[in-house]
């Protein structure tokens, strides 16, 4: 990402389905002990998000809203976990920094939200709304 934004010249959004639930927040069951092993919930993963946005980069939903709960986008099938909202939140946009600053001459994020209501997957529709300049 680093090399395109700095080749072009313009901000980026790396967004999709990242397979990690990065912050508590991010996690209907917090602190249950089998997290530790699960896809997407390790220590190891967690990290190597983190690593990605110390370049330089943020995760655009929880930068608007830090302390937003229940805000999931993956929910088992298996175990009927959507109606009670038990989830995960795995699905992105992270974006340059510069994207999150009024001043920016490309563009400008204004929120990030998920369609939870939207069915017919295990995950939900996430938006991105930026201002074009």
């Amino acid at each position: 990402m680093q090399e395109i934004e700095s080749r072009r010249g313009v901000p980026v959004i790396w967004l999709g389905d990242l397979n990690v639930a990065h912050k508590r927040l991010d996690v209907y069951n917090d602190g249950a002990k089998h997290l530790l092993k699960q896809a997407g919930c390790t220590l190891a993963e967690k990290e190597s998000f983190s690593r990605q946005l110390e370049a330089g980069y943020v995760d655009a939903f929880r930068a608007l809203h830090p302390n937003a709960e229940g805000q999931y986008t993956y929910w088992s099938q298996r175990t009927f976990a959507r109606e009670p909202n038990k989830g995960l939140r795995l699905d992105y946009f992270v974006c340059s920094k510069s994207m999150m600053e009024c001043d920016n001459e490309h563009a400008v994020v204004r929120d990030s939200y998920m369609l939870p209501g939207v069915k017919g997957s295990d995950h939900c529709p996430i938006v991105l709304e930026i201002e074009l300049k």
